[in-house]
């Protein structure tokens, strides 16, 4: 595996997911974190799917932004189907809406 960590987290929180990367970085967990580790040239959801293919485990950043968007639920599905290990760093109370709730519900939450 080339990565530690898959983050996944929408793009309004994407200055809390780059602290939270540096932060698991500083302690020798490397991240693929979209905005910085996409490769250029290849389709978003390709690149996405090879980056959590490539990770041991994801971590969810969860708010009311990512509960909402509703293109993230893409992305979800696809970390359900890799059958890795996800926790939930939820910053929100917010019920789980639509897919999310189907990958979530039994996640580890924090």
């Amino acid at each position: 595996m080339q990565y530690d960590i898959f983050l996944s987290y929408s793009a309004e929180e994407e200055r809390l997911a780059e602290k939270i990367t540096a932060y698991l970085e500083h302690y020798n967990l490397n991240c693929f974190f979209a905005y910085r580790d996409l490769p250029a040239g290849i389709p978003w959801s390709q690149g996405i799917a090879e980056g959590i293919e490539e990770s041991r485990m994801s971590i969810v950043v969860y708010t009311d932004n990512y509960n909402n968007a509703s293109w993230l639920d893409d992305e979800l599905a696809e970390i359900g189907r890799s059958e890795k290990p996800m926790l939930v760093y939820a910053l929100t109370n917010a019920n789980y809406c639509e897919a999310k709730n189907e990958y979530m519900k039994n996640a580890p939450c924090i």
